[in-house]
């Protein structure tokens, strides 16, 4: 791993008075093993097509057809959810809770710098693998961002906050195009 540079003054200011949100993506997962998007895409078509949801001709064409991997996503789940309720979801979570494709000494090294900076993280991650890393166990994790709150209900201290949802609910996990425009 590259060695992370300095962090900025303001940035460590806002960290010792305990105002700063840390936004923090699917980079920070790929870092120690998560797929991003466009992997999680695949692994789902090839999913529908190991299960005879999908010949193999249908899922290349889907695949090379210029979607974007949040739209191939879609229609992933879309084919297993016809097949079965949220089985796009349920294999989401099965893909996205594998410790076997996960460095675990990479997890705490981030974790460990991100509990340095002792502030409020919003992820768009649905991975639990820093929450669980041992070094956020007195920080409050939500699994899904609540409609009703409000910024001031997460500022002030340690916490995590899993925006498009975490593993450990998946019926709230946004992954679709249906769910971002119901949320």
């Amino acid at each position: 791993m590259k060695k992370i540079p300095d962090l900025p003054t303001e940035i460590l200011q806002a960290a010792s008075t305990n105002s700063l949100i840390l936004l923090v993506g699917a980079g920070i997962s790929k870092l120690f093993g998560m797929p991003l998007w466009g992997e999680l895409a695949d692994s789902l078509l090839l999913e529908c097509e190991n299960r005879g949801y999908i010949t193999k001709s249908k899922a290349i064409i889907i695949r090379n057809s210029h979607y974007s991997s949040m739209q191939l996503v879609t229609i992933a789940c879309s084919i297993l959810d016809s097949k079965q309720k949220r089985l796009g979801s349920d294999i989401i979570c099965k893909f996205l809770s594998d410790e076997g494709r996960v460095d675990k000494d990479k997890v705490i090294k981030i974790a460990t710098i991100l509990s340095k900076l002792n502030c409020t993280i919003l992820t768009t991650n649905a991975d639990t693998f820093i929450d669980k890393s041992g070094l956020f166990n007195d920080s409050t994790v939500y699994d899904n961002l609540p409609t009703d709150m409000n910024v001031d209900d997460i500022v002030g201290g340690q916490s995590i906050v899993h925006i498009h949802g975490s593993v450990n609910d998946p019926k709230n996990m946004i992954f679709t195009a249906p769910k971002y425009l119901e949320k």
